[in-house]
């Protein structure tokens, strides 16, 4: 036997423990860890979108308009409650922050404090800066007077705007913006108790990062889980922060940020945050995500109990299945263990794979959600240049309809046509302008009625474009014939202008005021322009409308920035969460997307910055609900299957077990009978399935004992009998069957040419199949050693048809010997079998061959030969493993070092009384204790010179 039966019993043993032990348990760590590390990555992605909060936080507050107002209201609060020591202060700012600021103090009544204030260009200016500032502040329909703009101009610079002034000086918490042409970038001024206090805030004394590095060096403490800090891209990393890896993972993450899209970089241990600031600015968080929300943390305990609970398993089953006198189980209960296994074993695994795949699932539908949500706003956008277009149509639709068949202007049908269209698409008032320079119509605000000079020289270059002389005379009013010949920006605005008639076209007119414009004109009877159309709407508006057109349901938000009139629909303006997304997609500037909680309820919401609609911010909520119903109902569905599958398998066990257990009792007294000789005992028919075959086979079984006696013969006549003697060599061997046909094969016998051929091998089981096979291999040797007797190519041949014979039910170790006739060289190949031992006539000994694998394991396999030389007197034992294995009454194992000892013993007896010798130790050794495997030994002795 290749395996004895104590091999045999570790083998089980050790399979049980794996299948039934090991795999279960490593499934239910793998469960927990992958649980536990979804976990950690959830909460580590909850911890990354608060450090984005902070960031965004911080780049809000670390703008420089925002933190030189809350310096400066804090100065002023401290002057204002101690104005005695207001130099001391004004001397410690100046010398901390060199050139930042110029103060400028007045009384109630104006007057300057020169020796609290920077020089100024004369104390007039401060004195009539004063009542303006004060009373502008009142309300918005103040009047400047000409010399009060000029104060202004001398002092905050010459780009300023009366509404940006205005909101300037009533909002007290804003700095306001100056000229960029002076040193100074912002201006503030406030009324206190004791003085009024003007600042001048110039920007370029310090550093572009300056207002950054301050807020920041606030919020960076020792011993602190998040570090803050701020890069300049294409500068080299100074920061320092934690220790080697920390600060090597963070220049990572910082080159990676600038040629990726990522900002959020998450690992087991860190977290890193990155926000484009200002310029070249980048804004950077470290976390260090606390051991407290990673509950991998458990993980040695996990794996320590688990460990307990697989040893203790072993160490019970051990001593039920190793010892040689095990329990006895009945087939009912190995049935019910097996069915248990087959039914538990894949329900754990489906327990854990359901669980990863529904986090999969999950994980995959709030990405393809948030995927078709960018595209639903983006194609918002987008379509929203393809609503002017359908816009222009009907605007030009108007015009056409407006005039009359000679060219002339039809106020009736004008009004009319433009009534249904305004009151369906809320087109705005069109200024409509006459050939001879008439406003005929217009609501027009009185800064834009440049428009009317701007489309008289379009009227008249229009007309002389298709030949017509413009003879209509012109009311009387300022021309701009100078200006437009003179400014080249002019001229190709208004021939741009008119290339674009019929279009809605973006133009910026009047300083910072953007327009949707659309010119078109009414041609009379010799093909010239007779009336000018001019339709312009704001860009905000025109989007408006769009949205409250393409919206559906209360989902989509649309929001213009510190405007609330611009909002759709007007209740977002009062919902918090839509003002602080809206905010965070600003600071962003690009797709945002996160799931929020709305009034108790979960959403999934997502924004964009819209490029189309003038600086909308689009944004979409869709309900979680939805997908936790999706996960919920996959949930539900994995649930029903596992039950099923557990019902199906108790069902189907208990079938199955009954039709097992009928037949086998059926057999099992079948074999009783048998084992008290009775072999007059049958079998009942049974079905004419495997255990119908089986019985009909038992009832063979007993014609077929008399046939064994005659295999058993077979077998003793394959085997050679007597010493094999040549002038180099003798051979002797002996082989005793643990059972009446037994699976050792010897042979040997000397060749043609002097050589002599032994071969020794052991085939798996006992029987008539093994005696079939030790007839196939002699016969196999028999005819190969005719054609090439070379190990090699004797063992591969009988290799290959070992295996294309039993198809891998049976394998047979083999070690073939083939000596030199004139010298101790013997050559052999070894495909499996017990390594000979060669004892040298000094006493010394080894084994030699290297096993490779037994013939009919694989289809093709080459052996290899191998060579070794003996002197004279030296001698080979080849055995199979009974010899080893054998066990004494005290179930205590032979062993290899005892067998050698035993061979040193006899190696100065002839080889057939060594031979005889070893057979009747092994035999005192087994005493009592039966023979459960076959031995055989051949002894191969060297006797030339």
């Amino acid at each position: 036997m290749f395996f004895s039966s104590e091999s045999m019993r570790w083998i089980k043993w050790l399979a049980f423990c794996l299948g039934f032990g090991f795999l279960p348990i490593f499934l239910i760590s793998w469960g927990i860890e992958q649980n536990w590390q979804r976990t950690s990555k959830s909460e580590a992605q909850k911890l990354s979108e608060i450090v984005v909060r902070q960031l965004e936080n911080i780049r809000k507050a670390g703008s420089d308009e925002r933190f030189f107002l809350r310096m400066i209201q804090s100065f002023g609060k401290t002057f204002d409650n101690a104005k005695s020591k207001i130099p001391e202060f004004l001397k410690q700012i100046e010398k901390q922050y060199p050139g930042l600021f110029e103060f400028y103090f007045t009384d109630h009544e104006g007057n300057l404090i020169e020796e609290l204030s920077h020089k100024v260009p004369s104390k007039f200016v401060i004195k009539k800066l004063h009542p303006v500032l004060s009373t502008f502040r009142n309300g918005p329909d103040y009047k400047m007077s000409s010399g009060q703009r000029k104060v202004l101009e001398a002092f905050i610079g010459e780009t300023i705007t009366l509404e940006d002034l205005n909101d300037a000086l009533r909002e007290k918490s804003r700095l306001h913006s100056v000229s960029s042409g002076l040193r100074h970038n912002y201006f503030f001024s406030q009324s206190y108790t004791n003085f009024f206090m003007m600042v001048h805030v110039n920007v370029g004394a310090v550093q572009p990062v300056f207002c950054i590095k301050r807020l920041l060096g606030r919020l960076n403490k020792p011993f602190s889980q998040i570090d803050f800090g701020v890069h300049i891209y294409g500068e080299s990393f100074s920061k320092r922060i934690g220790n080697h890896d920390e600060e090597a993972f963070l220049k990572k993450c910082l080159y990676n940020y600038e040629r990726s899209t990522r900002d959020v970089f998450i690992t087991e241990k860190y977290i890193v945050a990155i926000l484009l600031g200002e310029g070249k600015q980048r804004i950077w968080a470290f976390q260090r995500i606390p051991d407290v929300l990673n509950p991998m943390r458990f993980k040695t305990i996990e794996r320590f109990l688990l460990a307990i609970a697989f040893i203790f398993l072993c160490t019970i089953s051990f001593r039920y299945i190793v010892p040689e006198k095990t329990p006895w189980l009945s087939i009912r209960q190995k049935l019910l263990i097996l069915l248990s296994f087959a039914a538990g074993l894949p329900l754990l695994i489906l327990m854990v794979v359901g669980q990863e795949y529904l986090w999969e699932k999950d994980r995959s539908l709030r990405e393809e959600t948030f995927s078709k949500m960018e595209n639903n706003l983006r194609g918002i956008d987008n379509k929203f240049m393809l609503y002017l277009r359908n816009l222009s149509e009907i605007v030009n639709r108007i015009v056409k309809n407006s005039g009359n068949p000679d060219g002339t202007f039809n106020r009736e049908s004008f009004s009319q046509i433009y009534g249904y269209y305004d009151k369906k698409y809320q087109i705005p008032t069109p200024m409509i302008l006459s050939r001879d320079g008439t406003l005929i119509h217009s609501r027009v605000a009185e800064k834009e009625k440049i428009l009317q000079q701007l489309g008289e020289k379009m009227l008249e270059k229009y007309n002389l474009s298709r030949g017509i002389s413009d003879t209509v005379p012109k009311k009387e009013k300022v021309r701009m014939d100078d200006l437009f010949s003179k400014d080249k920006s002019l001229n190709d605005l208004y021939t741009y202008m008119l290339k674009r008639l019929g279009s809605i076209e973006k133009m910026n007119f009047f300083g910072k005021m953007d327009r949707l414009l659309l010119l078109n004109v009414i041609s009379g009877a010799d093909n010239g322009a007779n009336f000018m159309f001019f339709f312009f709407w704001t860009p905000q508006k025109a989007a408006f409308d769009y949205i409250k057109k393409v919206s559906t349901g209360g989902n989509l938000f649309s929001v213009f920035p510190n405007d609330s009139y611009f909002c759709f629909p007007a209740s977002c303006e009062v919902r918090p969460w839509v003002n602080d997304f809206t905010k965070r997609v600003q600071i962003r500037d690009k797709f945002t997307s996160e799931q929020l909680p709305v009034n108790g309820i979960d959403y999934l919401v997502a924004g964009i910055p819209a490029k189309e609609l003038a600086k909308y911010i689009l944004i979409q909520k869709i309900p979680a609900s939805k997908i936790v119903g999706i996960i919920r109902k996959l949930r539900n569905n994995l649930i029903l299957l596992g039950v099923f599958c557990l019902l199906f398998s108790l069902m189907s066990g208990g079938v199955i077990a009954r039709q097992f257990l009928t037949p086998i009792q059926h057999l099992a007294s079948g074999v009783a009978a048998v084992d008290k000789r009775n072999f007059e005992h049958r079998v009942p028919p049974l079905d004419n399935d495997e255990l119908g075959k089986l019985s009909r086979t038992f009832n063979l079984m007993i014609v077929g004992l008399e046939e064994m006696s005659v295999a058993q013969n077979v077998q003793t006549n394959l085997f050679p009998s007597g010493i094999l003697e040549t002038p180099k060599w003798k051979v002797f061997g002996h082989s005793k069957s643990a059972s009446e046909i037994g699976g050792d094969y010897l042979d040997y016998f000397s060749l043609s040419d002097g050589r002599v051929l032994v071969v020794v091998g052991d085939v798996s089981g006992h029987g008539v199949p093994a005696a079939l096979i030790m007839a196939m291999a002699k016969a196999t040797v028999n005819n190969e050693i005719l054609h090439n007797p070379a190990p090699s190519v004797v063992l591969q041949r009988l290799s290959e048809l070992i295996f294309k014979t039993m198809h891998r039910k049976r394998f047979m170790t083999f070690f073939y010997l083939l000596t030199n006739a004139e010298t101790g060289e013997i050559t052999f190949s070894n495909a499996g079998h017990c390594q000979p031992v060669l004892l040298r006539k000094d006493g010394t000994w080894q084994e030699i061959g290297v096993a490779g694998f037994p013939l009919g394991v694989r289809k093709a396999r080459a052996y290899k030969e191998e060579n070794v030389t003996l002197e004279k007197g030296d001698r080979l034992y080849l055995f199979t493993d009974g010899f080893p294995e054998t066990l004494s009454p005290s179930k205590d194992v032979l062993g290899y070092p005892e067998l050698i000892n035993w061979l040193t013993q006899t190696s100065n007896m002839g080889i057939e009384e060594s031979c005889n010798c070893l057979f009747r130790k092994i035999g005192d050794f087994r005493g009592s204790f039966p023979q459960d495997d076959d031995n055989t030994m051949i002894v191969v002795e060297y006797s030339g010179e």
